[in-house]
């Protein structure tokens, strides 16, 4: 069968096809829209530009799967984005109204458990961290053996902080001060394991950025998936030696979209990685919506 999937996350909004046979899932077409959202939540309601950019970005996605008549279904969730706002019944009518898709909100452990699924099922790391750090969440997943022993899900990510402590576009030091004394009260919470682990492995886009910022200064493969952890904290401590242009034309040539999160991102990624005391750092290829699909409808998946 072929089926789609659209992502509502507080950076994009992303539209993902797959071939799916028994277990085997293959993603066929992608396409995606930086709509942005948690920068439009005022008093902690997404407000009605906000709104307007999800009907407008989930028409455009609609569009393109109406144009496929291979295509037998269309599932369509939300994560934090929606799930930390106060209005999201109204969200949810109004999409279903003009749109015609019915929204489902994933609980934090169901996004975790899908960025595990998802990601889990395309390396072969057998014990170890995992990370999605998403524009309005950070999900965390202790694993051995391939089995799920911790589980846990911070109100922290890439957009939010960037919204809630930088001032221009790019943290400065003092900021980026405050943001970590910020992220380890939220993961003091957590009372994430205290024990060092083989490898965590990080799922979204923040990931994905991070380590195509990592290969181009490191001058590694582009096909490369693993960064050293350390160093990964030396490319913050370089940004505070740079000019803030200096920066930002570095980002732009990397991912433009993301100028202002990817800081923000490789912030918590660092203070994940400090926790659990991994080396090696894997950046996956999939994540929560392969999860989703692996999850909803493949039947070998334990």
């Amino acid at each position: 069968m072929i089926h789609s999937v659209i992502d509502i996350g507080s950076n994009s909004i992303r539209l993902s096809v797959y071939k799916i046979k028994k277990a085997d899932v293959v993603n066929l077409f992608n396409d995606k829209i930086m709509a942005g959202l948690g920068a439009h939540i005022s008093k902690g309601q997404l407000t009605e530009k906000g709104i307007q950019r999800l009907i407008e970005a989930l028409k455009h996605h609609k569009g393109i799967v109406d144009n496929f008549d291979v295509i037998e279904g269309v599932s369509v969730f939300a994560t934090a984005s929606l799930r930390n706002v106060s209005n999201y019944t109204e969200i949810i009518e109004r999409v279903g109204s003009e749109t015609g898709y019915s929204i489902e909100l994933l609980t934090e452990k169901e996004e975790a458990l899908y960025s595990f699924m998802g990601a889990t099922h395309s390396h072969e790391a057998r014990r170890g961290v995992l990370t999605d750090i998403g524009g309005g969440s950070t999900e965390i997943v202790y694993f051995k053996k391939k089995k799920i022993s911790f589980l846990s899900s911070a109100n922290i990510g890439s957009l939010n902080l960037y919204d809630k402590f930088v001032e221009r576009l790019i943290p400065t030091k003092t900021e980026r001060k405050k943001m970590e004394k910020y992220i380890n009260k939220k993961l003091d919470k957590l009372d994430l394991p205290k024990k060092d682990e083989e490898i965590l492995c990080i799922v979204g886009g923040t990931g994905r950025a991070a380590l195509k910022l990592y290969n181009e200064i490191y001058e590694k493969d582009s096909q490369n998936r693993v960064m050293e952890s350390e160093k990964l904290c030396l490319l913050l401590d370089r940004f505070e030696e740079m000019k803030i242009r200096d920066i930002m034309n570095e980002l732009l040539e990397i991912k433009p979209e993301r100028i202002h999160t990817l800081v923000p991102g490789m912030i918590i990624l660092n203070q994940v990685r400090l926790r659990c005391r991994t080396p090696w750092i894997l950046v996956s290829e999939t994540g929560v919506r392969e999860g989703y699909i692996y999850y909803n409808f493949t039947r070998r998946v334990k």
